[in-house]
């Protein structure tokens, strides 16, 4: 899983963690709720960020002749989780005014 993936400093757990939480877990309403903000936020930076990749061909580029095998290769998913991903890649591929207000908090990832 993330085979040849460079993560560049993304999956360190001081990259996610919400501010003054350190090692602990979330237990109270308030940082879970911050937790699940973070966490709708870096789902939007990633969606647009495959929007663009997708667009350039990325995937191509690294030899793979579908997104979707790109996906499961690169980013460890299942087919399942994959195909969900997609989906919404290529939705807000074309509701650049959704991606917007996704990627400013504006809306979330469920709405």
């Amino acid at each position: 899983m993330f085979e040849g993936a460079a993560t560049d400093g993304i999956g360190d757990r001081t990259d996610v963690a919400p501010a003054g939480l350190g090692a602990d877990l979330p237990v109270d309403e308030h940082d879970l709720v911050a937790l699940s903000r973070r966490i709708d936020a870096l789902d939007a930076a990633r969606v647009a960020g495959l929007v663009g990749f997708f667009a350039a061909g990325g995937h191509r580029t690294e030899g793979f002749p579908t997104k979707a095998s790109w996906i499961r290769a690169r980013l460890g998913l299942t087919e399942p989780a994959a195909r969900v991903l997609l989906v919404r890649v290529s939705r807000l591929a074309v509701w650049s005014t959704m991606r917007g207000l996704w990627l400013d908090g504006s809306l979330s990832g469920a709405q």
